[in-house]
This record gives structure tokens, C-alpha cells and sequence, in this order.
């Protein structure tokens, strides 16, 4: 991954992190960042692999991103985003409404169907990730349960995607932070972490 841009937007800006990493539909998807084609196809090779299974998913500290939950839609049926930040959970609940202000994913769900062979029902497959986005809630790491004071069902995967080493100055905190996030996976489940290394 590249070392973050001098300026860069935080996700305390949501609208602004998305117009800056993540492109609108008329250009493709980039080659590096948050946003990129190689971020999107360890996703797709993820879920299209057959061996992350179950119906429940919930991605903590998912920001105003969607699009590693597109290929996650056509698998699980009940999908949760869990996001510290309420401008992060306000975009992806315009997304969901169907706001027209809403940002643009339709780039990314054409490239995910690209990949699947199903370009010419893109359209559905938006649809779908809309019905499989069960709830946006309010997360926080450093909690024992990450979700409190909401009480929910162990889940069958649980994904963090940079979120875990954005929210932790040290090693220890970091250990808590690993250990808060497992207490929603369910025994058997998988956890999916995507992580920078070598960073500041």
C-alpha cells in the first residue's frame, strides 16, 4: 500500500475520503489506494473461494466503504456495518436509502460482476448488497463488545479492513483491540483482517 498523502482526508470527512480514494463511475477503478484493484480482487477471490461460509457478516470499522461487501452480498444474506465515525455510517445509509446524494458504488459493482461474468446484471447485484445490509450501527474497539450496548448474535464472519492500527498507538492496544473484535465472531467463524504493515 502507498504511505498516505500529506493532506489527506481522515474518515472524519467521509464524503471527502470517498471522493479522494475511491472514484466516481465514469473512470475506472485505480491501481493503488484504499479503493484499488488490488483491494477489490482479494475480495473477490475471498468470497468466490468457497471456503468463507455462513449467513451472518458483520465488517467493523468499515467507514463509508462498500465496496469489499459486493462480492460478500451474493454469500451472505444478512450483513452488518459496524463504523465509529456518523459520517461514515450516514453515507452508507444514503447508499442504502437510495439517496440520490449518495456516492456512487456502481463502478466497483460493475468491475466485481466483471470479474464473475455477470456484467449484464450488475444492476440486481446492487440490489442485492442493498437487501443483504441489514443494519449500520455505531462501533468502538477499545470495548470489550465493540457493538454495546447492542447485543447481537456471534457472527459467521467478521472483517476489518485498516481500521485496527488507525484506532491503536501500541502493541497493546492493538492485542485488546484483536482480542474485542474476535468476541463477535462465532466459534468456527472466520476473521478476515487487512492490515498495512511497516507504517507509522
Amino acid at each position: 500500500m502507498p504511505q498516505e498523502k500529506k493532506g489527506a482526508r481522515s474518515l472524519d470527512d467521509a464524503r471527502g475520503y470517498l471522493e479522494e480514494y475511491f472514484v466516481p463511475v465514469m473512470y475506472s477503478v485505480p491501481d493503488e489506494g484504499p479503493g484499488s484493484v488490488k483491494c477489490a480482487d482479494i475480495f473477490h477471490d475471498i468470497f468466490n473461494s468457497g471456503e468463507v461460509k455462513g449467513k451472518r457478516l458483520i465488517d467493523v470499522g468499515c467507514g463509508p466503504v462498500l465496496s469489499q461487501l459486493i462480492s460478500a452480498s451474493r454469500f451472505f444474506s444478512e450483513i452488518v456495518c459496524a463504523e465509529y465515525s456518523e459520517s461514515g455510517r450516514a453515507e452508507i445509509e444514503k447508499w442504502v436509502a437510495e439517496d440520490p446524494g449518495a456516492f456512487d458504488w456502481s463502478g466497483y459493482v460493475q468491475y466485481f460482476c466483471d470479474m464473475e461474468g455477470t456484467r449484464d446484471i450488475w444492476k440486481e447485484r446492487q440490489k442485492q448488497l442493498r437487501q443483504a445490509i441489514k443494519a449500520v450501527i455505531p462501533c468502538d474497539i477499545h470495548k470489550p463488545n465493540p457493538i454495546e450496548p447492542l447485543q447481537m448474535e456471534p457472527f459467521d464472519v467478521v472483517i476489518t479492513l485498516y481500521c485496527l492500527e488507525a484506532a491503536c498507538s501500541d502493541r497493546e492496544s492493538y492485542t485488546k483491540a484483536v482480542r474485542n473484535v474476535s468476541t463477535l465472531l462465532k466459534s468456527g467463524g472466520t476473521l478476515i483482517l487487512q492490515t498495512y504493515i511497516g507504517t507509522t
